[in-house]
């Protein structure tokens, strides 16, 4: 049986009218083996959705390199979710032995964003905890 591990994190950060970054909050839950399904289904972190801000944003690879093995970067915002936590080609995941890279994302308008979520499927022996940097 293939150890899961399902993670959500949401990065909150709340913007004040001049643009700048008032306050931010990391909010974390994991899912045990157990527990992880294809729901996604979270106490405190909200279900990825296909109808949010970024839903027709246009998203770059601003440094790094794609893994051939995965999805194009639309998977990012389709609000669609992988069937099991080994699916590759439904995940968009910079390219294996790497040291990762950067993600640019144009919303077409300006807007206050007040969350931004992150969401992490997949055999925990495999891949590194993801670890993430939001600039606005």
């Amino acid at each position: 049986m293939k150890n899961h591990l399902l993670l959500a994190a949401i990065g909150v950060c709340l913007l004040v009218a001049n643009g700048a970054c008032a306050g931010t909050s990391v909010t974390v839950e994991h899912l045990g083996n157990a527990e992880a399904t294809q729901a996604f289904a979270f106490k405190t972190v909200p279900h990825p959705s296909s109808h949010d801000a970024a839903a027709a944003a246009k998203i770059l690879i601003a440094a790094g390199e794609a893994d051939p093995n995965g999805a194009s970067l639309d998977k990012l915002h389709d609000g669609k979710l992988p069937d099991d936590a080994d699916q590759p080609q439904e995940n968009f995941f910079f390219a294996a032995g790497t040291e990762g890279g950067r993600l640019q994302m144009d919303l077409g308008r300006v807007i206050d964003v007040r969350q931004v979520n992150s969401y992490s499927w997949h055999p925990q022996h495999t891949r590194p905890a993801e670890i993430q940097i939001i600039w606005f």
